[in-house]
Order: structure tokens, then sequence, then C-alpha cells
């Protein structure tokens, strides 16, 4: 239920519950003053046919009232008496009693000596008739005041949440394009004036984080770049030079170990280079985009993977024509990078299952390895850069950071599900070219 019918609905029970009272309140104080009416006459003919009583032992009829003079048992001495109606006082004399037997009446007993009683009853059924109405007019006022109470209320609670609805509108916006420039503006005073001083105060905030976090991960990924870019060469040289150096001197001497060790360190920097300038290649979105055979790239990423592991081929399951738009060099690294981690963290007799296909305009690719897993603990971080679990070995912890970064800057995602000691999967999903 929405808040406009919530608010409708309480508005709307609230008049009715207060009309209800008020109609109850009206009907049974018209009630009384009616009986207190009919019991005044009754009282006043009472004492009137009883003096005459006594002075001439005549027993007076008034017009519209029966009246009846009763013995201490309820005999009848005198007059008529309806056989509906009691003979003898319920409670005490004087008080106006209302029957219900046959037609309505009032009766009221008054004593008049000798044990003998004054019987009166006088119609009620005109009073009942008037009450009857008010009840139905109060019961078509309840009704009419209970409509218009809904409709007023409706018609208000709209015109009170308009502010509301269009913080709903602007965040909704803001949360499907990702436009946190957008503001509501002034919408009104009050609460909702100062709801939608605050949002845009908070929006402000947020928009201004983001552009500082923007702005720092650009710097970020160009000093990466710059700093990969000027220590490859000079890398490479160191490299070559100690590739000499080490076929030079004899071997088995420790000056050739020494060597040895040198160029295996400085392959393992040369490596953390080129990551480095992968991971900043692959956060920018890639200019001119082409059509990518994804099937193509996850054989060809597969087969070069399991040749550096020595390991047998991995399991393919890949559809025919998963054609994406973006760039193969980075798509290709991205692949390679996911399939290898699959072989290096299961043991030799498993098999890597590599599985592509379409959906919905997806291409779904998913990398799933029987190894040992990943703790629980370390899954929020596996996509942080250079954050490497126990077991990952001589990694760089840069691998799932930048496979992740080429799955955004292409529209996609990546996830990573695991099960200590029994598998972990990697899927990876981009939008398909159409």
């Amino acid at each position: 239920m929405t808040l406009r019918a919530k608010l409708t609905a309480t508005a709307t029970l609230t008049v009715a519950v207060a009309m209800l009272i008020v109609s109850l309140g009206l009907y049974f104080l018209v009630q009384r003053a009616y009986t207190r009416d009919l019991q005044a006459v009754l009282r006043s003919e009472s004492v009137r046919i009883a003096r005459t009583l006594r002075r001439t032992d005549r027993l007076l009829h008034p017009a519209g009232t029966t009246v009846a003079l009763l013995g201490a048992q309820g005999q009848l001495l005198r007059g008529k008496w309806p056989q509906s109606l009691p003979r003898l006082p319920k409670r005490h004399a004087g008080r106006l009693q209302i029957y219900r037997g046959g037609a309505q009446r009032g009766v009221l007993f008054r004593a008049t000596g000798g044990g003998r009683w004054l019987a009166l009853a006088r119609s009620a059924k005109g009073t009942a008739v008037v009450l009857q109405r008010i009840a139905h007019y109060l019961v078509l006022l309840g009704a009419v005041a209970v409509v218009l109470a809904a409709a007023i209320a409706y018609l208000i609670t709209a015109e009170v949440l308009s502010p509301l609805r269009r913080v709903v509108r602007t965040a909704s916006g803001i949360a499907r394009s990702g436009d946190v420039d957008r503001r509501l503006g002034r919408i009104g005073s009050g609460e909702m004036g100062e709801l939608a001083r605050a949002f845009d105060a908070m929006l402000d905030r947020l928009s201004h984080a983001l552009r500082q976090q923007s702005q720092t991960a650009e710097r970020e990924r160009r000093f990466a770049a710059e700093a990969a870019h000027v220590l490859r060469n000079p890398l490479s040289t160191v490299l070559l030079n100690l590739e000499y150096l080490r076929r030079s001197l004899p071997e088995g001497t420790e000056q050739a170990r020494a060597a040895a060790d040198a160029h295996s360190e400085g392959q393992r920097l040369l490596h953390l280079t080129e990551s480095l300038l992968r991971l900043a290649r692959g956060e920018s979105v890639p200019e001119n985009a082409q059509p990518v055979d994804l099937g193509a790239v996850v054989r060809e990423a597969s087969h070069i993977a399991a040749q550096g592991r020595g390991r047998p081929p991995a399991q393919l399951d890949v559809a025919e024509g998963a054609t994406v738009l973006g760039d193969r060099a980075a798509l290709f690294g991205m692949v390679e990078s996911v399939i290898d981690n699959a072989f290096k963290y299961s043991p030799a007799e498993s098999t890597v299952q590599v599985r592509l296909v379409a959906d919905r305009g997806l291409l779904r690719l998913t990398v799933e390895d029987r190894g040992e897993g990943i703790a629980e603990e370390h899954l929020p971080h596996v996509f942080d850069r250079f954050y490497r679990a126990a077991a990952a070995g001589d990694g760089s912890g840069l691998g799932l950071a930048i496979a992740r970064a080429v799955a955004l800057a292409h529209g996609g995602e990546i996830h990573v599900e695991s099960e200590r000691g029994r598998f972990t999967r990697v899927t990876i999903e981009l939008p398909q070219a159409r």
C-alpha cells in the first residue's frame, strides 16, 4: 500500500470513527429528551388524575392516555388495561418504563393509598418513528461525510506528497543514470523544503567526492601507466645483460647462481611492470571499439594458458557468434588471466571447465576449477589491487584487479564464487554486440 493510500485510509477511518461517536451521542441525547418529555406528561397527568380520584372518586381518562386503577395484587379495579402491559411496577412507582409488547408504550405507576396503584400508559410510537428517522439521517450523513473525507484526504495527500514524489523521481533517475549532478531545487517550505535542501546538499557532497575520486583514480592510472612505460625499457635491458652474464659464467659457481637469481627477480619485476601497464590500460574505456569474437578469444587464451602450465586443455563449451565490442588485446588478457589462475590453483589431474553462453543480450563466461578454493574471509578482497591470499604463491595480486578493470571498461561485471576445498568459479558478463 502506498503512503498516499495509507494517509487517505487513516484520515477516512478517523472521520468515520468521529462520525460514529457523534451520531451515537446525538441519537441517545434525542432519545433521552423524548423519554423525559413523555415521563413529564405522564407524571403531570397522574398527579391530576390522583387528585381528582381522591376528591370525587372519579377516574379521569385524558385523550391519548390509557388509565387504570389496580389493586395491590395487580387486579384490575377500574378502567381498561391491556394484557400486554404489566399490572405492577417493576422497580418503583414514579419512574417511566418503556414496553414494546404490542404497540410501544410508556408506562408509569403511581401509588394512590390503600394498596391501590394508578397505572397510566401512553403510546411512544411517534417517538420511535422520530428516532428511527434521525438514525437514518445520521447514517446517511455519516456516509456522505466519510466519502467527502476520503476524497478531500486523497486530494490533500496528493498535494502534500507531490514534493516527496519529486524526490523519489529524482533519486530513481540518479540511480538509473548515475548522474549525481541532478538537483531538486526549491520545492516548497516547511519539512519538505528542508528535505529538499538536505537532499541537494547530500548530492553536492556526493558529486564532489565522486569527482575527487575520479580525479585521484585518473592520476593514479596515469602515474601507473607512465611509470610502467618508463621502467619497462630499462628493465628489459637489465634482463638482457643479466641473461648474458648468467650464460657467460661457469655453471654451478656462486656467481652463476647469483646471476640466475637476479635474472629471475628481474623477470618478476618486469611482469609486475607489465601488469601495472595492463591495469592502467584496462581501466580506460576502449576507443574505436571493434567487434571481437569472444569465442575465439576464449579458445586461444585457454590453449595458451594450458600450454604455459603444462596442463591438458580445458573442457570448453563455447557458443558460436559470441561477439562483443571492445579491445581484443584487453579482453584476451582478461580471459587468459582468469583461465591461467584456474590452472594455477587446481590439481594437475583435475579438469578446468570453461563455458561461454549467450543469455538475453549478455555473454556469460564461466571458468570453474576443482582446486582448494578461496577462504571466505578472502573473497571480499580478491579484486583489490596487490591483495594476495595465503595460498597465492608468487602472484602479484593484480590478475583479478586487471580482469575487473577490463570487464567494467567494457560495460560488464565479474563475480567470484568459491567453497573451500571444493571449487572456485569466476563469472564474467559482457554486453553482446548487436
